[in-house]
């Protein structure tokens, strides 16, 4: 049996890490990857086993705005419901990114098992992404890349991408 991953990749140093983080298994699971226009896609020789869903971005610091934001968290929320419920996969696995929420409430209401691994450029403060996730209590293991970063969050488990 094949491990099933939902993962996203929302683009720059967030697609980066998510296809160091996955490449281990790349021999052993096959991915639904969720991913934006600037995601772009996992290395075709070594992800054989990917498929596809377009979601939005989230509106950047440069190009501010809350109705998009809010439009792009629904959606996203509601497309990965729709991949939860279709492709059942065992795990959501998400490097930092904004898409976190979304997914993580979808893949609660769906059951699914979450990992959400913050980025490795915060090394003294979680960022909001991960600020939420932590509260919200969305995921059942915490990853941080930075010794310093666990001693200011207890429960947070320590790994590191690269």
């Amino acid at each position: 049996m094949t491990l099933r991953i939902l993962s996203v990749l929302s683009g720059a140093g967030f697609t980066f890490e998510t296809e160091k983080l996955l490449e281990p298994l790349a021999d052993k699971a096959s991915f639904i990857v969720l991913n934006t226009w600037f995601g772009g896609r996992l290395d075709e020789h070594r992800f054989n086993m990917a498929e596809y869903i377009s979601v939005p971005s989230f509106p950047t610091v440069t190009q501010p705005s809350r109705m998009q934001a809010v439009r792009a968290f629904w959606q996203t929320y509601r497309i990965a419901l729709r991949a939860f419920e279709s492709h059942r996969p065992d795990l959501a696995v998400v490097v930092g990114c904004s898409h976190a929420v979304p997914v993580f409430l979808a893949a609660r209401r769906t059951g699914v098992a979450t990992v959400f691994v913050e980025s490795i450029t915060r090394c003294d403060q979680l960022s909001l992404t991960g600020k939420l996730v932590r509260a919200l209590r969305l995921t059942d293991l915490f990853i941080v890349q930075w010794p310093e970063l666990q001693k200011h969050y207890p429960g947070a488990q320590l790994g590191s991408i690269l």
